[in-house]
C-alpha cells in the first residue's frame, strides 16, 4: 500500500515509482550545487569594483555564467516532479550562450592576463623608478638627502669588518643666494648642475655625491683615510672656484662663487650619525672663519685649515 512518503517521491511522467534513496540523492544534490552557484555570483557582483577594468568583463561574464548554471540545477530539482522541460530547454540555451561568450572573451585575453612574467617585469620597472624618484635629486641627478643617508649606511655596514677609514665631505657654496637674487633662479639651477657635474668629474667612481638640498651638497669617500681626502676635497674647492672664469653667467652676476667645506674621517662603521654632525661642524667653522676653505674635524686637535 502507498504512503505519503512514496507518493512525495514519485517523478512527473512515469507509472512505477524511483528508488526512494535515488530519488532523494539527484533531488538534494541539484539543490545544494544550486544553492552554492546563486551564492558565488552575488560575492562575484557585490565585489565587481575591486577588479582592474581588464579583468571586470570576465567577473560579469563568470557571475552570469554560474548564475545561469545554478538555475539550471534548480530547474532539474524541479522537474523530477514537474514538466517544465520547455523553460530548462531555453535556460541551456541561455546558460550555452553565457559560456560561448565567456571562452570567447577568454581566449582573446587571457594570454595577456596570464602573462605574469611581463606583469611582473612592468611592475619591478616602475617600483625602481618611483625608487630612483624617492632617492633622487631632479635638477642634478645627484642622489637626494634620503637617498645619500641610506647610501652611507649601506657602504659602512658592507665593509664594517674590514677597518676601513672613511672620509665625509659637506659643502657649502658661498654667496650662492647672491646669484639667485642679481640673475634669477634659472641661472642659479644652471650653476647647481655645474657644480654636481664638477663633484662627479673629480670624485672616485665608487665616491657616494648627492644634493642635500639648496646649495648644499655631500660626498661620502668610502675607503679613504683623511690625507688622501684632503686632496680630494682641494680638487673639489679649486674646481668650483674655476667656474668663475667658465661661467659667463657668473661674470654677468657679478659674484664671485666659492665652495666652503667640512671634513670628517673615521674608521668607526657605526658612526653614521655621528661623522655628518662632526662634518656639519666643520662646515660651519669654514663658513664662519672666511669661506672658500676646507676645514676637518682631527679630535683632539680640532679644525685645521687649508686655503
Amino acid at each position: 500500500m502507498l504512503n505519503y512518503f512514496d507518493l512525495g517521491l514519485m517523478p512527473h511522467g512515469t507509472c512505477f515509482f524511483w528508488n526512494v534513496p535515488l530519488t532523494a540523492l539527484h533531488a538534494v544534490s541539484d539543490s545544494l550545487i544550486a544553492i552554492a552557484y546563486l551564492s558565488i555570483p552575488v560575492t562575484l557582483y557585490t565585489h565587481r569594483e575591486r577588479a582592474t577594468p581588464k579583468v571586470r568583463p570576465i567577473v560579469l561574464l563568470f557571475t552570469l555564467f554560474i548564475f545561469s548554471c545554478g538555475v539550471g540545477h534548480l530547474l532539474a530539482a524541479w522537474n523530477i516532479w514537474h514538466s517544465a522541460y520547455w523553460l530548462e530547454g531555453f535556460e541551456k540555451v541561455f546558460t550555452a550562450s553565457i559560456s560561448i561568450c565567456t571562452a570567447l572573451y577568454l581566449y582573446q585575453q587571457i594570454p595577456e592576463l596570464l602573462d605574469t612574467q611581463k606583469t611582473l617585469e612592468k611592475t619591478q620597472e616602475a617600483l625602481e623608478e618611483t625608487v630612483e624618484l624617492s632617492l633622487t635629486d631632479p635638477l642634478t641627478g645627484l642622489l637626494n638627502r634620503r637617498g645619500f643617508d641610506q647610501a652611507i649606511r649601506t657602504a659602512m655596514f658592507q665593509r664594517k669588518n674590514e677597518q676601513l677609514w672613511h672620509t665625509l665631505l659637506l659643502l657649502d657654496l658661498d654667496h650662492f643666494k647672491a646669484i639667485n637674487d642679481t640673475s634669477g633662479h634659472e641661472v642659479g639651477d644652471r650653476i647647481l648642475s655645474q657644480v654636481a657635474q664638477g663633484l662627479q668629474k673629480h670624485t672616485r667612481l665608487l665616491d657616494i655625491t648627492a644634493r642635500l638640498g639648496g646649495d648644499e651638497f655631500a660626498v661620502f669617500l668610502p675607503g679613504c683615510h683623511q690625507a688622501q681626502a684632503q686632496i680630494i676635497a682641494e680638487t673639489l674647492r679649486q674646481a668650483i672656484f674655476e667656474l668663475n672664469q667658465q661661467n659667463p653667467d657668473l661674470a654677468q652676476a657679478g659674484v664671485t662663487l666659492s665652495v666652503s667645506i667640512g671634513l670628517v674621517a673615521s674608521n668607526q662603521p657605526h658612526e653614521a650619525q655621528d661623522l655628518s654632525s662632526r662634518a656639519d661642524k666643520a662646515l660651519y667653522h669654514s663658513k664662519r672663519n672666511g669661506k672658500n676653505r676646507i676645514s676637518w674635524d682631527d679630535s683632539p686637535k680640532q679644525f685645521e685649515r687649508s686655503v
